[in-house]
């Protein structure tokens, strides 16, 4: 017998307390006994009739009995049976019983009137590995003493029990421990399929008797156990009263929801009639209706599940009404001819300087302190409006920075100066300026018009119809020569697309669709043969001075220009070390230099730029007095710096530059959400691996643990394929990171040229990532290894199940994301997202018992959502009833899986509702986290 046995024994009953009378008697030499007892300490089997005064009540004497076993049973009176000769069982033992002329009846229901007894057999197979023989539990119920026909001195409301064992029919029958609970209260219920009594009483203590087989007398000592019983209490019988549930926390933590099965249980209870008739006739007045209701898990679950549900649709209604308002401004018409005659934007720039952030000294032995080195260094300039101006230089000479500062880019060093933009005093309107990239970054699975209808979509008001945005689309279309590529998809690094030069005319195109102010492109031409560079400077040559509309102001760097590309130029600006070399027309170059005779000016102008003494590097503050050149190649007087640095507006006092976005968030999420599906429909590597992969793993989990069996081995097995299943959905949802990390730039390109907000992109990211992704695939593997594994057969139990995987999918998605979001590197992210997925794994319980891990590291199990979510579906499936039936040493046991569930992993049977509030705490937490950071720091910076 393993010393561990009576651990799945102990259930039976609870403290013991000091006293002079046994079975909580009371009175001088304890007179007032429970019924059945009597002697000078309440121990001595009353036989006989027991409606007769304990006094007239013969004692049990073993030398009579003839089965020794059976207790009082063959000293009884006609028609009363039990151990103590308790139990009426035919009309004739109550009708000798009268009072006021009125004869009793027999009620043999588990429904009590007046006082009711109980006498039930103890059939277990735990219990009775450890204690074969017969084990009786006898119970009396005491109602209303004032109506007992018995000579009951129990209070009302009281419920007392003993429980009597015998080895075998040779040994006399020795009762083992007695309890004692008050405030009860008695209730009747009626399902589909029955109809049940349940008395649930308060205050429970037992005692258990020292010496006999249960208490310290046998192989196995249940004292401390039985002792050790507190709380509540209930009975509950089905209506017959044949079938009874003793339960207890302890015993139904042992023995399963049930508690204690008792079977051939014998109800027996004296009563008049007239009482029936008065007490019943009370329950039809009063209320005996009611419910069951909700635990505080659901009901805080449910309000937290409905205000989130509440914010969504609020956060809905809110965006359908905001753009319902934008679409109904009016709709300014502009003549074109008019907006033509009205001028164009000018730009000036004043003591512009840009230094590279110093390094501070190293903590690393011998690595110097790096001081900031000066970009640009107090430049001034100006182009006129509707001109094309170009910036050239070397490589390194400040071309990109100085346009990144004319468009108000992000910059991670010192930048200083003023920029202006000059309208035309007629206009009324925002200073729009478009912003063309050196790298194209472009949606690879759409097509051109896709893609132009995307950004017309989000660049243009509101209020502007769908016919005058697909007319825009075409519009530009035709002006960049890209009808013929129009329907071709875009394409990308691993799959052919249309060609550089018709990329870089799309990314143009993109921002032409908001009818820019001001154009500024940084390398348009790069990477790209003669004969497509001409094209793209001829397509922004006419920007300059359309047919019909606007004049848009071009500015645009430049590496290397052939004379033919540099002559369509209206303004030139040569850089060289940080410094402005020269200002002015193309034509006046030949005034300024000398060019050689046949040479191109701009091979010319690159050779003096490159010269030793201009690149000379420079170490130093903005602070910098360098000359600078007029349009006509005149030195210009050396400005003094300005320490901060702005963009400003000049013209009209409404006129301000537009650097939001110009839609709603509603209308935004719609059109990413779209651009989401389109891509998801094109390309469903991602889905359709998703699917595949979970329907094979589903297959292989719930074939390797087909049909676990109720053994304690089984059960292992059952809590292994639950741990196998978080385990699959927390390494899945890598491919959240992954894809994350790919879409990451595309993202920052478009929110810097306002496009959307960071709230709309997140929210049409995370819901076309969750649903197809992650949702459909934990629906399809859980459908799958649940019915096969033979996990409980409960449609409740299924959706809790399928409920815990969900949140602790889609908390581990955003987990993803998040590191995604914060580390730039793909493969170091996954890296470090996988080594905590094996820290999780650690702390999950299914390793190491979770009550083993020493203090010091215990508390990490709290920051593992795979602890709770194996715990949480852990319980779900004790919390079925699942009981464990199993063979140790030859020993039969049948135990509650929760106490294998507790002693194995330590998890704790009510977790259930507690884990998915934590699971959806974890999941709004990495949300909250993840918004702050595409909000904050997901922003480009140059």
């Amino acid at each position: 017998m393993r010393p561990s046995l009576p651990l799945l024994c102990l259930a039976l009953v609870s403290t013991a307390v000091a006293q002079s009378c046994s079975n909580y008697g009371s009175g001088t030499n304890c007179t007032n006994c429970p019924s059945g007892l009597g002697g000078s300490n309440c121990t001595t089997l009353l036989c006989g009739n027991a409606l007769q005064p304990p006094q007239d009540r013969p004692s049990f004497s073993r030398s009579l009995a003839g089965a020794a076993s059976l207790g009082c049973y063959l000293q009884c009176s006609s028609g009363w049976t039990g151990p103590t000769c308790s139990v009426p069982v035919t009309a004739a033992a109550c009708a000798g019983a009268t009072s006021g002329g009125e004869s009793a009846v027999l009620s043999s229901g588990a429904w009590v009137w007046t006082e009711g007894h109980v006498s039930c057999d103890v059939v277990n197979p735990t219990l009775q590995g450890s204690f074969p023989g017969t084990t009786t539990l006898d119970f009396q119920h005491v109602a209303d003493t004032s109506l007992s026909l018995y000579p009951s001195t129990a209070p009302n409301d009281t419920m007392t029990a003993q429980l009597w064992y015998t080895p075998n029919e040779s040994t006399a029958i020795i009762e083992q421990f007695y309890c004692r609970a008050d405030t009860c209260s008695q209730t009747n219920s009626t399902s589909t399929t029955a109809v049940s009594v349940t008395w649930a009483c308060k205050n429970l203590k037992c005692t258990c008797i020292p010496g006999t087989a249960f208490c310290g007398g046998g192989n196995i000592d249940l004292a401390d156990t039985i002792n050790g019983l507190s709380g509540t209490i209930s009975v509950t019988c089905d209506a017959a009263g044949a079938s009874c549930a003793f339960k207890q926390s302890v015993l139904q933590t042992l023995f399963g929801a049930d508690g204690l099965s008792l079977s051939g249980c014998q109800h027996g209870e004296c009563v008049r009639p007239s009482d029936i008739a008065t007490i019943a006739s009370s329950f039809s007045t009063s209320s005996t209706g009611g419910g069951s209701s909700l635990s505080p898990g659901v009901i805080g679950g449910l309000a937290v599940l409905g205000g989130i549900v509440l914010f969504l649709l609020a956060l809905l209604g809110l965006g359908f009404i905001s753009q319902r308002k934008a679409r109904r401004q009016p709709i300014k018409l502009v003549d074109p001819d008019e907006g033509k005659a009205a001028g164009a934007a000018g730009v000036r720039w004043e003591a512009l300087g840009y230094a590279l952030p110093a390094r501070a000294r190293s903590w690393i032995p011998g690595r110097p302190r790096r001081n900031g080195r000066i970009i640009l260094d107090n430049l001034n300039g100006h182009v006129e409006g509707g001109q094309l101006c170009a910036i050239l230089g070397p490589s390194g000479a400040g071309k990109s920075t100085l346009v990144d500062l004319l468009a108000g880019k992000r910059k991670s060093g010192e930048k200083s100066g003023s920029v202006h933009f000059a309208l035309p005093s007629e206009w009324n309107e925002s200073v729009k300026i478009g912003v063309v990239d050196q790298h194209d970054i472009l949606p690879p699975t759409s097509t051109v018009r896709e893609a132009l209808l995307f950004a017309a979509n989000l660049k243009m008001p509101e209020n502007v119809s769908q016919a005058i945005k697909n007319q825009r689309v075409f519009e530009v279309l035709a002006q960049l020569g890209l009808q013929d590529v129009a329907d071709s998809k875009i394409g990308g690094t691993e799959r052919r697309g249309i060609s550089g030069g018709e990329r870089r005319r799309l990314s143009i195109g993109l921002e032409l669709l908001a009818a820019p102010s001001v154009l500024i492109c940084d390398e348009p031409t790069s990477g790209l043969d003669s004969t497509s560079a001409l094209r793209v400077v001829q397509v922004l040559k006419s920007l300059t001075d359309p047919p019909h509309g606007r004049k848009t102001t071009v500015i645009t760097t430049i590496h290397q220009p052939s004379s033919q590309i540099f002559y369509l130029f209206d303004h030139v600006i040569l850089l060289g070390g940080g410094r402005q070399l020269y200002n002015g027309s193309p034509n006046n170059v030949a005034k300024q230099y000398a060019v050689p005779e046949g040479w191109n000016p701009a091979d010319h102008l690159l050779d003096i730029a490159s010269s030793p003494s201009v690149v000379a590097p420079r170490h130093a503050s903005l602070t910098g007095s360098s000359a600078d050149s007029d349009k006509d190649g005149d030195l210009l007087p050396t400005r003094p710096v300005l320490r901060k640095f702005s963009l400003v507006a000049e013209g009209p006092s409404s006129v301000k530059i537009q650097s939001t976005p110009v839609t709603t968030l509603l209308t935004q999420f719609e059109v990413l959400a779209a651009r989401e599906l389109r891509n998801l429909r094109r390309d469903w590597t991602l889905v359709v691996m998703h699917v595949t992969v979970s329907a094979i793993v589903g297959l292989f989990v719930g074939g390797l643990y087909y049909k676990v069996n109720l053994t304690i081995g089984g059960f292992q097995s059952r809590i292994g394929s639950l741990f196998f299943l978080a385990a699959l959905l927390s390494f899945s949802s890598l491919s959240a990171l992954s894809n994350f990390s790919n879409v990451k730039h595309l993202f920052l390109r478009e929110r810097a040229n306002s496009y959307y907000s960071p709230f709309s992109w997140f929210l049409s990211r995370v819901v076309l990532d969750i649903i197809p992704l992650r949702i459909f695939p934990t629906i399809i593997v859980s459908c799958i290894v649940y019915w096969m594994v033979g996990l409980a057969h409960s449609a409740a139990h299924f959706f809790k199940f399928l409920l815990i995987l969900i949140l602790f999918n889609i908390a581990t998605t955003m987990w993803n994301l998040f590191l995604a979001a914060i580390i730039n590197d793909s493969g170091i992210a996954i890296l470090v997202s996988s080594v905590i997925n094996l820290f999780q794994m650690a702390f999950a319980g299914f390793f190491v018992n979770l009550a083993s891990i020493p203090p010091v590291l215990r508390w990490l199990q709290w920051l593992a959502p795979l602890k709770y979510t194996l715990e949480a579906l852990a319980v779900n499936e004790v919390s079925a009833g699942l009981m464990i039936v199993d063979s140790l040493e030859g020993v039969k046991v049948q135990i509650n899986a929760e106490v294998i569930m507790a002693t194995l992993f330590g998890f704790k049977g009510d977790a259930y509702y507690r884990d998915v509030l934590v699971l959806f705490a974890f999941l709004m937490g990495f949300a909250l986290a993840l918004v702050v950071t595409v909000v904050v720091k997901l922003r480009e910076l140059r």
